[in-house]
C-alpha cells in the first residue's frame, strides 16, 4: 500500500494502456464490464472500468477487498447469491467477482 500512495496511483488517471487492458480484459472474459481496482486502507479506487462509470468506494464496500485478505485468487460468477456479499452494496444480480487476491 505504500507504493500506492508514493507514486500517488490512487488519484492518477490511467494511461491508455491500462484501458485497453481492462477492455481486453472483459472481451477475454465475455462479459459487458470490468474494472482495475486499487485499493488502500481505506477506500477502493477504480483506476479505469470498461462498460459503466466507474467510481471511488468506501473499502468497507469493496467486494474485492472482502476477498483479497485472503490472498487467493476468487471468482464469483454473481455477487448477489453469494452470502459474503449478501450486504454488499456493490454486489447487485448480475455483479461479478474476480479478483486476484494480492496486496
Amino acid at each position: 500500500m505504500a507504493a500506492l500512495h508514493e507514486y500517488r496511483l490512487l488519484d492518477a488517471p490511467a494511461d491508455d494502456e491500462l484501458e485497453a487492458v481492462v477492455r481486453v480484459a472483459a472481451m477475454i472474459a465475455g462479459v459487458p464490464t470490468a474494472t482495475l481496482n486499487l485499493i488502500d486502507e481505506h477506500r477502493q479506487c477504480q483506476l479505469t472500468t470498461t462498460g459503466f462509470t466507474g467510481a471511488d468506494s468506501a473499502r468497507t464496500d469493496s467486494m474485492c477487498a472482502v476477498r483479497f485478505e485472503t490472498g487467493e485468487f476468487t471468482y464469483v460468477p454473481d455477487a448477489s447469491l453469494d452470502p459474503t456479499y449478501a450486504a454488499n452494496p456493490l454486489g447487485h444480480p448480475g455483479a461479478a467477482d474476480l479478483c486476484p487476491g494480492r496486496q
